[in-house]
């Protein structure tokens, strides 16, 4: 199977470029050309076509995934086959793996770690919920986006994904093997609980810089998950966080039960982390107490062999010993068989108070749920009308509530969801909240040119309209923080999986601007030649300009200096006309010229005041509201309400533009040294600039708080 880049098609893909090779599958960066969008194209490897397992878990990683639609999971757009070719066209991200990251820059803050991890456990409680579990998370599965500002956590990467059900249990150990949870190393059970564990590796890779456990093969990898503790984190980053120890502590406990049960109770404690270092929130549970491969039979025999089987040990321990020999008795035939029919009355009475007290167990529990406290369990009504659910759950004595959502790839009138899963047991008459699709639905798109981010974010919020993507630019005319232009465009019919982005402006570019030279142009000319400045104009005598032309700039032609900032021009008035000259004709008819002993003629100089926090501001983090994309309000404890989604943010500090500065200006030549200005301003006063008047090669020296910013020489 070969694919030429830029011109093999596939279906209606064509293929551009090739990103990577994985386990199963080859990974290709192809253009839908139907839709003209950038894709991520998974291709399965031709040594797997004749392999129907390999095909059928191929074509199950298009169908879980395709059900998850999560801001935090690569969408999947398309998927199946063309000839022997067998594809999965899926979001094409323009990023970079958090093992990248992990790689350059852990260990990573304890904000950066509870970010990241926040963003994680969102994407797994989506898929959760919908019944799959990932099976394989690790940093070469998470995708960190490029969005402008803002970053992103995508997390990919659903090959070994598998639906969710109450027996599913695995007949191979499979994921990653510096990351997969003890169950998965025995080749036993998994669910959402062994994504939790492998979640909990990558948050201690990512605060510590290092993997807990490495081996040279998957038996040894096995073991050491199944039987060794997790080092101790704080002896290799004593900047973590106790909250942050806690919570890995928890992801990774061997047993799946004493783990965060689901994605939302972990979710839960990395909000709280966010204020409260402690970890005293984190809850101990009530109980008695890399490459993507495939585990052998063979390896799989070892690793069970050699790791602590409870099943093992309760059957050695407790069962007690049944393999005695009838060598070791010296008993005639007769003998023997009384012992034999006494042995199984004693067994057979056993069985019969063993069945008594089940029978009496299971009518006291009967009682108990149908009677005194009634229960049910609840069903699946996922991919059901909605009529036949709300048959179902009459007839289950539940009641229910709908939330209704448009999605085009759901039939309407279909349940995609439910808030409770399948067989919990709950009082009768409880509540199920089932999500309910209302089918695609195409609607105009809104205008948002004009408006601020917030008015934007607010107006397509209300109107259910989806933004895929915010970006920022630089822009000399358009006010920071106003949205510039939008895709698509105003009055456009759209879907539910359009990608809608609007562009918002940053202002003018921080990069300094060159100054033009403005010498003997009008002032009407020097102001268009100056459009992108502050002007100030002031008039002096001039003998080499006419009257109003320009005869000096305060900022020489060339200087860089940035958008807006202030310059003094000076216009001329013509020759001073306290600059006489005599003629005296002597006996020798020759003529002479004298000037009159007066002062020189004085340049006019502008010195810029600009402090490096005016350019370069300082930075701050805050946690973003995901619905409302406002900064998070906390309560009066000062923590982050539960339930609310949150992303950190890094942002500008515009604290400096309240606080006082004290500005010195100093001019320094061969005669003197001058204060030319002296005071406090506040940081919304800068950039500005001081005028001086001078007549020989002068020195000037600015100083805020006492530091010297500036210190340059202005020629005569």
């Amino acid at each position: 199977m070969n694919l030429e880049l830029g011109t093999t098609v596939v279906g209606k893909y064509k293929i551009i470029d090739k990103l990577g090779v994985g386990g199963m599958a080859v990974v290709y960066h192809a253009l839908d050309e139907t839709l003209d969008r950038d894709v991520t194209f998974k291709v399965l490897k031709e040594e797997f076509i004749s392999d129907n397992e390999f095909v059928k878990r191929f074509r199950a990683e298009a169908k879980a995934a395709a059900k998850l639609n999560h801001q935090n999971i690569v969408r999947i757009y398309d998927y199946g086959n063309d000839g022997d070719i067998y594809f999965i066209a899926m979001e094409y991200v323009d990023g970079c793996t958090l093992k990248e990251i992990i790689q350059n820059k852990a260990p990573l803050s304890n904000e950066q770690t509870i970010s990241v991890a926040l963003q994680i456990a969102e994407g797994l409680m989506h898929a959760h919920n919908h019944n799959v579990v990932h099976r394989d998370v690790k940093p070469q599965n998470i995708l960190v986006t490029k969005d402008g500002k803002h970053g992103n956590i995508k997390v990919t990467d659903f090959g070994i994904a598998r639906a969710a059900t109450s027996n599913t249990i695995s007949a191979e150990a499979v994921g990653s093997v510096h990351y997969f949870s003890p169950e998965q190393a025995r080749g036993m059970h998994t669910d959402a609980r062994s994504d939790i564990y492998s979640l909990g590796i990558v948050m201690f890779e990512m605060i510590t810089g290092r993997l807990p456990f490495v081996g040279d093969n998957i038996v040894e990898m096995a073991i050491k998950h199944s039987n060794d503790p997790i080092p101790d984190i704080k002896n290799l980053n004593s900047k973590a966080s106790s909250s942050i120890i806690k919570i890995i502590d928890k992801c990774t406990r061997k047993l799946a039960v004493e783990r965060y049960q689901n994605a939302e109770e972990l979710i839960n404690d990395l909000r709280m982390a966010l204020t409260d270092p402690s970890g005293k929130f984190v809850v101990e549970n009530d109980i008695d107490s890399g490459k993507t491969v495939v585990a052998t039979p063979r390896e799989l025999e070892e690793i069970r062999s050699k790791t602590k089987d409870v099943s093992e040990i309760i059957s050695k321990d407790e069962l007690g010993r049944s393999d005695i020999s009838d060598d070791d008795y010296d008993e005639t035939e007769e003998e023997y068989e009384n012992r034999m029919n006494e042995r199984r009355v004693i067994i057979g009475s056993v069985m019969l108070a063993l069945l008594i007290i089940g029978l009496i167990s299971f009518g006291m529990y009967y009682v108990y749920t149908n009677v005194i406290n009634p229960t049910v369990l609840v069903p699946n009504f996922v991919d059901m009308q909605i009529e036949e659910a709300e048959e179902l759950a009459a007839n289950k004595k539940l009641f229910l509530t709908k939330e209704n959502i448009n999605d085009n790839r759901v039939e309407a009138g279909v349940v995609m969801a439910q808030n409770i899963k399948q067989g919990v047991r709950v009082p009768r008459d409880s509540r199920i909240t089932l999500t309910v699709s209302l089918g695609s639905e195409t609607i105009p798109m809104e205008s948002v040119i004009d408006m601020t981010e917030e008015e934007a974010i607010d107006l397509l919020t209300s109107k259910n309209i989806h933004i895929d993507e915010i970006k920022y630019e630089n822009n000399d005319r358009i006010p920071v923080g106003t949205v510039i232009r939008q895709t698509p465009a105003a009055n456009t019919e759209i879907g539910s999986d359009d990608k809608v982005v609007f562009y918002v402006s940053l202002g003018p570019s921080e990069e300094n601007i060159p100054v033009p030279d403005v010498l003997g142009k009008t002032k009407e000319e020097a102001t268009q030649m100056l459009d992108r400045f502050t002007l100030k104009f002031i008039e002096g005598y001039s003998d080499t300009y006419a009257v109003g032309q320009i005869a000096s700039q305060g900022i020489p032609a060339g200087t860089a200096v940035p958008n807006g900032y202030t310059i003094t021009l000076t216009v001329s008035k013509g020759p001073d006309p306290a600059l006489k000259i005599t003629e005296e004709t002597t006996t020798e008819a020759t003529t002479q010229y004298v000037a009159s002993p007066i002062e020189p003629v004085k340049r006019a100089v502008s010195i810029p005041v600009i402090p490096d926090f005016v350019g370069n501001p300082p930075r701050k983090t805050i946690i973003i509201d995901n619905s409302t994309g406002e900064e998070v309000v906390r309560d009066e404890e000062g923590k982050i309400p539960l339930g609310t989604s949150t992303r950190v943010m890094e942002v500008e500090d515009d604290s400096y533009l309240s606080q006082s500065y004290l500005v010195k200006a100093v001019a320094i030549d061969s005669n003197n040294t001058r204060i030319l200005y002296e005071k406090y301003v506040t940081g919304n006063e800068f950039p500005f600039s001081i005028n001086d008047q001078i007549d020989e090669d002068t020195t000037y020296k600015i100083y805020v708080d006492n530091e010297v910013i500036l210190e340059r020489e202005e020629k005569y």
